[in-house]
């Protein structure tokens, strides 16, 4: 009688897996979130300095920020300790360190530009993906709770790692969790958007342009040795 209860209980299981899976899906996540997308694009539009190269360029960062975040929770290394520790601990230096982590990310252009003189992508959706990104973490999931997407990825580490969108199509999406509305981006996205629009066109002088690239190259190294440095202080059990 238990063997027929538990494999009544697998199916029952297996069942509501299949259910979910034929719920939540690529396509009904972008239809659903038709008009998040819509203002994506038109904000690619505006911003990029090729809409080619622009779109290539939010979509490689898109992606990459899931691939970064799998990363992060499948391997356990010294480069993946500082958001680790922003799993385990609720308090000032987690939120800061998790904040100056994803802001790093631009940092990568940096060796690409040493490399090939050219940073290759767009400047300006690199500049508004991250800020896009960090922002939905920390403002819309960390700080408003905007929806229980986020919070089922701190009780089950390797779902929900987000982008949504990612999470159904490789298949991390937390079982039961539906599809989320991404409405929520648009403030964020608009409010980013139209901060750089003023930066770009301040930037259309050839000075002002070049220190701007200075800045925040001296902005970046700073990130970036923070975060060493914050990862070497985990490591050797300073914090």
């Amino acid at each position: 009688m238990s063997t027929i209860k538990k494999l009544e209980k697998r199916l029952k299981k297996l069942e509501a897996k299949v259910k979910h899976r034929e719920e939540v899906t690529v396509i009904k996540s972008i239809t659903m979130n038709w008009l998040s997308w819509l203002s994506i694009f038109i904000i690619i539009y505006f911003l990029a300095d090729h809409y080619e190269k622009g779109v290539v360029t939010f979509f490689i960062i898109f992606f990459a920020s899931y691939y970064l975040h799998v990363e992060t929770h499948t391997k356990e290394t010294f480069f993946t300790l500082l958001h680790r520790y922003h799993h385990n601990n609720n308090n000032l230096f987690s939120h800061i360190s998790q904040c100056v982590l994803e802001l790093c990310f631009p940092s990568f252009f940096l060796v690409v530009y040493a490399i090939f003189g050219t940073i290759i992508l767009d400047k300006w959706i690199i500049l508004f993906s991250t800020l896009f990104y960090s922002s939905i973490h920390n403002i819309n999931y960390g700080y408003f709770h905007v929806n229980n997407v986020h919070r089922l990825h701190h009780t089950y580490f390797t779902t929900n790692l987000g982008p949504d969108l990612c999470d159904i199509l490789y298949g991390t999406k937390q079982e039961g969790d539906p599809i989320e509305n991404t409405n929520h981006y648009i403030p964020n996205a608009i409010m980013i958007a139209i901060c750089i629009l003023g930066l770009k066109q301040v930037c259309k002088d050839e000075s002002w342009n070049r220190f701007f690239d200075k800045s925040v190259s001296c902005i970046l190294i700073s990130f970036v040795l923070f975060y060493v440095v914050a990862s070497a202080s985990i490591f050797y059990g300073f914090i």
